[in-house]
């Protein structure tokens, strides 16, 4: 089995998905990877995500991140 590495933006784009989950009200929305990487740049890592994320139902910052395989393509 091969080792697969996931690090940016980039890597994430074809095969997986991103939720934000807001550690307030526990609420929680899919990440649109490919607003985000035109945003932010392909290169941006994923552990820095949480840091541009806001809770569209309390407004927290206090956000964290699931990223889900969700297949190729």
């Amino acid at each position: 089995m091969a080792v697969v590495t996931v690090s940016t933006l980039s890597d994430l784009l074809d095969s997986y998905r991103v939720y934000g989950v807001c550690n307030a009200c526990h609420r929680m929305n899919e990440v649109n990877l490919l607003r985000l990487s035109m945003a932010l740049g392909a290169g941006f890592p994923i552990m820095r995500i949480k840091t541009k994320l806001r809770c569209h139902q309390c407004r927290s910052k206090d956000c964290g991140i699931r990223v889900v395989w969700a297949g190729n393509g």
